[in-house]
C-alpha cells in the first residue's frame, strides 16, 4: 500500500468513507483507508526512540537546550558585530574604544608620566606667566627671529636712527671725503649765486662745453669768416657723377668727377657758391661735359662752355655775386 500525509489521509477517507448518499461503502473500501493509514502510522515498537538526550517521557524544549548545553536563541554563528556588542556589554571587560585608540596615539613613545617636583623653583598649579616670569622669557617669545622681523622691530624703536633705503641711495652718490664747509663767495660772488651770475663772473658762455669736436669748430669757423676759403689746404673731397646735374651750395671745394659714356651738363644757378668759393671739374668718362648757366647767372668766357675731352679738367671760381669764371682744359 501506500504511506500517506495527514492531509492525504484526510482527503481518501472523505473520499472513500463518505455519507452514504450516493451507495453503499464497501469492504474494499475500507480496507484501503486502513492499510494506508497503518503504513503511515509511527509504531512505538518499530519506529519510535526510547530517550532523547537521556530524557524519556515528555521532552520539553528547555529540558532539552539543558541536557545538550545550549542557550536559548543560541545561533550556529555570532556576526563580528554580534561578538563585539556582546562583549563591551559586559562589566569590568575594558575594552579598548576608538577614543582611546586615539588618545593612545597621541602620546609619544617611552611618555614619562611620572609627576615632577617643582618647575623652575615653582610648585603646586604653575601657571604660564608665572613659568616665563622664572624663566626669564617674555610671552610670545620664539625660538628665532627672522631677519624682517627683527629690522621691523628694530625700525619701529624711537630715536634708532635706521639707515633707510633712501639715505642709502643718498650717501652713494656722494664722493669720498666730499667736503660739507660752506664757501664764504664764489668767483668773488655771494649770497645766492646764479648760473648766470657764474658764468658772467668765469667769463664763460652758456651752453659751453669742456671740448668742442672738428665738425663743430669748422662751422663756427665758416659762419666766423663768411667763407670756407680757409679750407683751401685740407684734403679734397671727390663726387662722381653718371649723369646731368645741377651744382648745389655743399660742392664748394669739391671735385666733381663726370663718369658718364654720353654727354653731361651741368647747371649753375643763381646764389648757389658764395664770393671766393670754387669747385673743380673733371671728365673722366668719354661723354662730352658742359656747363650751363642759369637764369641770372654768368659764366666767363662766355663763348666756350665746355672740358676739353676725357680727362680734362677746368675749375669753376665765383669771383662776384653769380659770377663765375671756368679755367682750366676747356674748349
Amino acid at each position: 500500500m501506500t504511506q500517506r500525509t495527514r492531509a492525504e489521509m484526510a482527503t481518501q477517507i472523505a473520499t472513500l468513507l463518505a455519507d452514504n448518499s450516493a451507495g453503499d461503502i464497501s469492504a474494499a473500501d475500507v480496507r484501503t483507508v486502513a492499510t494506508d493509514l497503518a503504513d503511515s502510522a509511527l509504531w512505538l515498537d518499530e519506529d519510535a526512540v526510547a530517550s532523547v538526550a537521556g530524557l524519556t517521557g515528555t521532552v520539553t524544549a528547555a529540558g532539552l537546550r539543558t541536557a545538550i548545553n545550549v542557550e536559548d536563541g543560541a545561533t550556529g554563528d555570532q556576526t563580528g558585530a554580534e561578538i563585539k556588542a556582546a562583549y563591551e556589554a559586559e562589566a569590568d571587560t575594558n575594552a579598548f574604544t576608538d577614543d582611546e585608540k586615539s588618545k593612545l596615539a597621541g602620546i609619544a613613545d617611552g611618555a614619562d608620566v611620572s609627576p615632577v617636583a617643582s618647575v623652575a623653583g615653582l610648585t603646586g598649579a604653575v601657571t604660564a606667566a608665572g613659568l616665563r616670569t622664572a624663566i626669564n622669557v617674555e610671552d610670545g617669545a620664539t625660538g628665532d627671529q627672522t631677519g624682517a622681523e627683527i629690522k621691523a622691530a628694530y625700525e619701529a624703536e624711537a630715536d634708532t636712527n635706521a639707515f633707510t633705503d633712501d639715505e642709502k641711495s643718498k650717501l652713494a652718490g656722494i664722493a669720498d671725503g666730499a667736503d660739507v664747509s660752506p664757501v664764504a663767495s664764489v668767483a668773488g660772488l655771494t649770497g645766492a649765486v646764479t648760473a648766470g651770475g657764474l658764468r658772467t663772473a668765469i667769463n664763460v658762455e652758456d651752453g659751453a662745453t669742456a671740448d668742442q669736436t672738428g665738425a663743430e669748430i669748422a662751422a663756427a669757423l665758416d659762419t666766423e669768416l663768411g667763407s670756407q676759403t680757409w679750407r683751401d689746404g685740407r684734403t679734397q673731397t671727390v663726387d662722381d657723377k653718371a649723369a646731368d646735374y645741377t651744382l648745389q651750395a655743399s660742392d664748394a671745394f669739391k671735385l666733381l668727377r663726370f663718369t658718364a659714356g654720353t654727354a653731361q651738363a651741368l647747371t649753375v644757378n643763381s646764389g648757389t657758391l658764395s664770393v671766393g668759393q670754387r669747385v673743380d671739374l673733371l671728365q673722366w668718362g668719354t661723354g662730352a661735359v658742359s656747363v650751363t648757366a642759369g637764369g641770372g647767372v654768368t659764366i666767363e668766357p662766355s663763348a666756350t662752355l665746355g672740358l676739353d675731352g676725357q680727362h680734362a679738367a677746368a675749375s669753376l671760381q665765383c669771383v662776384a655775386t653769380d659770377t663765375y669764371l671756368l679755367v682750366g682744359k676747356i674748349a
